[in-house]
């Protein structure tokens, strides 16, 4: 997996294109509920999907999507995660000057 690491309780993280990110199953677990009891959602999987079971995010293509958390338990528990996508960058060639 190619994750990148976020910090805890943030309302917003900017993943690149291809990465996946734990931070909202991170949030959540830290809280005490157990994954089990989480169900997530994304507002635009074709940006940003989430996996129902773990809570980690892939982010698919640039731009942006909300991933919400549902907690089931008594006292239930919701959260949201903005997460924006930005594009891949890939170098196609570096020139070194040895002048």
């Amino acid at each position: 997996m190619n994750n990148e690491s976020t910090a805890k309780n943030l309302k917003s993280i900017t993943i690149t294109e291809g990465k996946w990110s734990n931070a909202i199953s991170e949030e959540i677990n830290s809280s005490g509920v157990t994954e089990s009891n989480v169900t997530w959602h994304s507002t635009d999987p074709e940006v940003a999907s989430v996996n129902e079971l773990s809570g980690n995010i892939y982010a698919n293509a640039p731009g942006s999507a909300t991933i919400y958390s549902t907690s089931n338990n008594s006292g239930a528990r919701n959260d949201y995660l903005n997460v924006n996508v930005s594009r891949k960058i890939q170098i196609q060639s570096i020139t070194l000057n040895t002048n």
